[in-house]
């Protein structure tokens, strides 16, 4: 679509937010060419001038291979990813006005620095994935020198961490606009296992509902997303998991059991958050680099909490610890619990319910007020008969280096 220099263009079509505002802030009520609404425009001159700011800062024509195959996307795709999905029409516009104003003397014998047959990538330079892993390993730093619940330093990172975390959406199986933050409806099925050698049968025979809960406060131990005596509530979404989770040896007896949530609970999932994108992050905003490391870092939560710690090292999951605790105590709105990927069964789910909303633990009647109901005649016991390892590709002892746990798991 050819335009003139007559042509609006409205904060709607325009989308990224920064714009969007500003043209709302100072635009001029006129007709915009691309839905044809009467609001606040500006003129498409500006708002191209707008964006090759960004083009000329951060992008660059793609390097030719051999067989003259250019790396990179067309002009118009790299326009759209500025200003998010815009009408096709819109990137085509502001391209055609880059490429008419922004080449210089047409005598000139070098090649456009904008033409509608290249491609272009980011220009090198800000390395996002080295500063995430960066601050990650500050992170770490600061737990394991200072005070862990009332550090500052982790605090300031959590709350620059998740500052917009319930912006974020997903897309996932054909369906859009999924929040990170969710409600979990109830009657959502949860199971949860345990170890069972002949007295914890009996015990769990007699109370399967209390027994196969969460422990109690005076006998729960350091767990992923807990401290010593801090409660909280470790399931799955399928018997198969729940059970892999236990990490069980050969002959081991397993009881696991059927819990049905009985309130809406609100969830971080962070298998959404590693396919999440970030509708407020815009590159016209001042602290865009900023934003963009603490992004990165976010989609890659899910895996750093994954990690499996071996018995005997939970002081390792101090990291997840604290960040859990400020999920469930500092963060708003309010998370309840957590879901994410298991690694010890291929594809599924589970689920860390924070000890706040857990209800009380009373002796001999155990956990009142809970979110969860026991579903009657659920319980199951089994003997585990086999178990299988994977392990990753043989390699000669002296390549091996210690390698950050950030780096482990990227």
């Amino acid at each position: 679509m050819r335009t003139d220099e007559n042509s609006r263009v409205c904060g709607l079509c325009i989308k990224d937010w920064v714009l969007a505002s500003e043209i709302e802030a100072d635009g001029q009520v006129r007709e915009c060419v691309i839905c044809g609404t009467r609001r606040r425009t500006w003129s498409l001159a500006f708002a191209s001038k707008r964006v090759h700011e960004v083009l000329e800062e951060r992008y660059r024509p793609g390097d030719c291979d051999f067989a003259g195959e250019q790396d990179g996307e067309p002009l118009t795709a790299v326009i759209a990813e500025i200003l998010g999905e815009i009408d096709d029409r819109l990137a085509e516009s502001i391209a055609d006005y880059v490429i008419d104003n922004f080449n210089g003397d047409p005598r000139d014998p070098d090649p456009p620095a904008w033409d509608a047959f290249d491609s272009y990538v980011e220009v090198p330079g800000f390395d996002v994935v080295g500063h995430a892993h960066d601050l990650w390993e500050e992170y770490l730093r600061s737990l394991k020198s200072g005070s862990r619940f009332f550090n500052d330093d982790a605090r300031k990172f959590l709350a620059d961490l998740f500052y917009d975390i319930d912006e974020l959406q997903t897309w996932a199986h054909g369906v859009e606009n999924r929040q990170v933050i969710h409600e979990l409806p109830v009657g959502t099925a949860i199971y949860r296992a345990r170890i069972a050698g002949a007295e914890t049968i009996e015990r769990i025979a007699l109370a399967p509902g209390r027994e196969l809960h969460a422990a109690p406060p005076d006998r729960c131990n350091p767990g992923r997303m807990n401290v010593e005596r801090t409660p909280a509530f470790y399931g799955s979404f399928d018997p198969q998991t729940c059970v892999a989770e236990l990490r069980p040896a050969l002959s081991t007896k397993v009881c696991y059991a059927q819990f049905r949530t009985t309130r809406p609970l609100c969830m971080l999932d962070f298998a959404r958050l590693e396919r999440s994108y970030n509708v407020k992050l815009s590159f016209f905003q001042d602290d865009f680099d900023k934003r963009a490391v603490f992004f990165a870092l976010l989609r890659r939560l899910h895996t750093l909490i994954q990690a499996p710690v071996r018995p005997g090292e939970e002081h390792e999951y101090l990291a997840t610890q604290v960040l859990a605790e400020y999920l469930a105590t500092v963060h708003r709105p309010r998370v309840d619990g957590l879901v994410f990927g298991s690694v010890q069964h291929a594809g599924g789910r589970n689920i860390v319910l924070f000890g706040s909303v857990l209800g009380k633990f009373l002796s001999g009647n155990g956990w009142t007020d809970s979110p969860l109901e026991l579903t009657p005649d659920s319980v199951r016991i089994m003997s585990v008969e086999k178990v299988e390892y994977k392990t990753t590709e043989p390699l000669p002892l002296g390549s091996v280096c210690r390698q950050s746990e950030f780096e482990q798991n990227t």
